[in-house]
Formats: C-alpha cells, sequence, structure tokens
C-alpha cells in the first residue's frame, strides 16, 4: 500500500510540473479570453427588435426564445404587443405562460388577459381570481389591475379589497403603477369615496416632496396645467419646478424648463414663461433624437409659446374627468408597465484576457 501511494505522489507531481511547463512556453498571443460563461452573442440581434414584423432580427431573435432563452423571450412578449400591423394579442399571452413561472409580471399579464379578453366564463374567471390572488400577495399592478376592475363594476366574484386601498398600497409599492396625479384626481372627483381635496392634496405633495425629480417634474406640470386647480396656489408649482433646475444637469434637459415656463404662465409671470419657454425650445436642438422627433417637440413648445405670448397659460387637464374612462386609463397603463417591463436591452460582456489579469494581478 505504501508504494502504491509513493507512485500515486510520484505521479501527480510530474504532472503538476508537466502543466507548469506548458503554461510557461504558452505565447502571449494564445493566452485564452475569459468570457463571462454561456453568454450567446446572438442576443444582441434581439436589440434590433422593435416590433413583430418578421425581419431577419426578430427571427432570430424569436429562435432564441423558442430555445429557452429568458431574455430573448421577454423582448419577443414584448414585441408582439406594439400597435401596429403585427400585434398579437394571442402570441402575448402564449409568452406570458411560458415566462410567468418566475415571473409575477407575466403571472398579472396573463390574468389580465384572461379577465379582459377571455372568449368563456371559466377562463374569465380563473383570471380574475389570479389577479385577487396576487393582490393578497400586495403585488402592485395586480392591485391597480383590481382596483379598476371593482371600479369598472365588471368583476364577477364578490369584491374581496376596497378599491382605494387597493390603489394607494400599490401607490406606496410601486409609484410607476399609478401615480400620484391620479390619486389626487380621483379623491377630488369622490371616486368610490367621499370627495376629499385636501387629501388629494396631501398626496401631491408627500410625492413631490421625495428625492424624485421626474416625478416632482411631473406633479409641478400637474399643478400648473390644469383647467382649475383646486389643489394648492400657484407659487406651489413654480417652487417645485425651480428646486429641479437648481441642479445644473436638470437646468439642461428642455422637459424640465419647459414644465418650469409652464408654472410661470400658471402663475400670470407671462415674461418670465416666454424667456423660459424660448431657453426649453432651444434645448431640443441638442437632442440625440431624429429630426422627425425633434421637429413634433418643437411643434408642441412652440405652440405653448404662442400661448405665453397671448398671455394664456397652458391648460392639458381637467380636474373634472369622467370616472368610466379613469379607471380605464388605470387599467391600459397598469398593462403597458407589465408589458414595458419585458422590455429588455442586452450588453455584451467585455471579454478579459489572462495575460491581463496575471499582469493587474502582479502589480
Amino acid at each position: 500500500m505504501k508504494k502504491l501511494g509513493t507512485t500515486l505522489l510520484i505521479l501527480a507531481a510530474l504532472i503538476f510540473v508537466f502543466l507548469l511547463i506548458k503554461q510557461s512556453i504558452l505565447p502571449e498571443e494564445e493566452a485564452p479570453k475569459l468570457d463571462i460563461p454561456y453568454f450567446n452573442y446572438d442576443l444582441l440581434t434581439c436589440n434590433k427588435v422593435f416590433d413583430a414584423e418578421p425581419t431577419d432580427n426578430f427571427e432570430k431573435c424569436l429562435e432564441l426564445a423558442q430555445s429557452g432563452i429568458r431574455t430573448a423571450q421577454k423582448r419577443i412578449l414584448w414585441a408582439y404587443s406594439r400597435q401596429g400591423d403585427y400585434l398579437d394579442w394571442q402570441q402575448v399571452f402564449n409568452w406570458t405562460k411560458i415566462l410567468r413561472r418566475n415571473n409575477r409580471n407575466a403571472l398579472a399579464l396573463s390574468f389580465a388577459l384572461m379577465k379582459i379578453m377571455g372568449d368563456d366564463d371559466e377562463l374569465i374567471e380563473s383570471g380574475e381570481k389570479g389577479l385577487v390572488r396576487l393582490s393578497h400577495r400586495n403585488h402592485a399592478p395586480a392591485n391597480v389591475l383590481l382596483a379598476s376592475l371593482y371600479g369598472l363594476e365588471e368583476n364577477k366574484l364578490p369584491q374581496s379589497s376596497n378599491p382605494i386601498w387597493l390603489l394607494e398600497r400599490a401607490h406606496e409599492n410601486e409609484p410607476a403603477t399609478i401615480s400620484a396625479t391620479d390619486l389626487a384626481l380621483l379623491y377630488a372627483n369622490g371616486f368610490k369615496t367621499k370627495p376629499n381635496v385636501d387629501k388629494g392634496t396631501a398626496i401631491l405633495m408627500q410625492a413631490a416632496e421625495q428625492n424624485n425629480p421626474l416625478q416632482t417634474n411631473n406633479i409641478a406640470w400637474f399643478l400648473s396645467t390644469l383647467d382649475d386647480n383646486p389643489f394648492t396656489p400657484p407659487d406651489y408649482a413654480v417652487t417645485l419646478a425651480e428646486r429641479i433646475i437648481e441642479d445644473p444637469e436638470n437646468s439642461e434637459r428642455h422637459t424640465y424648463v419647459d414644465t418650469l415656463a409652464a408654472t410661470y404662465a400658471a402663475k400670470g409671470q407671462f415674461e418670465l414663461a416666454i424667456e423660459t419657454q424660448e431657453k426649453a425650445i432651444s434645448l431640443i436642438a441638442d437632442l440625440t433624437w431624429s429630426e422627425d422627433e425633434k421637429a413634433q417637440e418643437l411643434v408642441e413648445f412652440k405652440e405653448r409659446l404662442e400661448l405665453y405670448q397671448q398671455k394664456q397659460s397652458a391648460v392639458t387637464t381637467s380636474v373634472e374627468v369622467n370616472e368610466k374612462e379613469f379607471f380605464v386609463n388605470l387599467r391600459n397603463n397598469a398593462i403597458n408597465y407589465l408589458l414595458n417591463s419585458f422590455f429588455t436591452h442586452v450588453e455584451a460582456p467585455q471579454a478579459t484576457n489572462v495575460s491581463s489579469l496575471d499582469s493587474e494581478n502582479n502589480q
């Protein structure tokens, strides 16, 4: 036994020496690359898929999705949901069934489609039951979908939760699923509750004070473009917009400057509004958008400039909204939120050379 053990030790030592010698004589240019394991560079074609038109890129991404690569599956699901000639809700539903095992958004979307587009009572009821289950797990989009279902009185099962509570919980969990401005309009109009402008105001102010420039900007825009703002005096929206612009980076964002101009106009400071809107227009030229996109943006910005020159404020929203339209919009926004969660952009990993790693480690 001792002899056998000694032989094995000698053999192991010889193998070790052989590997060292082999490594030392390997030419530097042949040093292997260490890539992230299993990355499929064909996935980069999915970045060029923007709808379900059967282009070469789409077909390649579809092939990857059918092979089981989840990143490709998400992009294909999203592609089938795009408006146009290739919109296919059946395909969207089919891909949700593939993805939903480990993805609550896919699960919620499949239940929503079953409820809204189902063609038999059993499927429709299953969709509603699924939304109720996800709501019990405090899944924000499911909370909004279920609340809109109750708001539209389209539920077949007994109501399990108060829709206002569902919406507030969704906003607290994921503000992108229902905005503070939507909640404020809900309270101002008294949908499924008593009218309570003060409650709506408190929600707006709380959201505006969070460290989220985009959210604060949206609230400032909302308050300054209402037909009759019952929530705050004009000074409040101006304060919000000016606070955002204090950041040098934000001061160069045309949308934030546009909002500031609207707040000045709502306050009756039209000279400031004109000056600020002209700056916002000048910033559009620096955008990396296509010429068509910039041209469309310019049209809207110049229309508002003309309003300010005529001493008129910009009005884009009414406080009084139709209850059915309100809840339909909530539902559609929640579905769009779910769909956009499947828009994936693939980044290729950076290959690393063994010799460069050795060099770094020796420094």
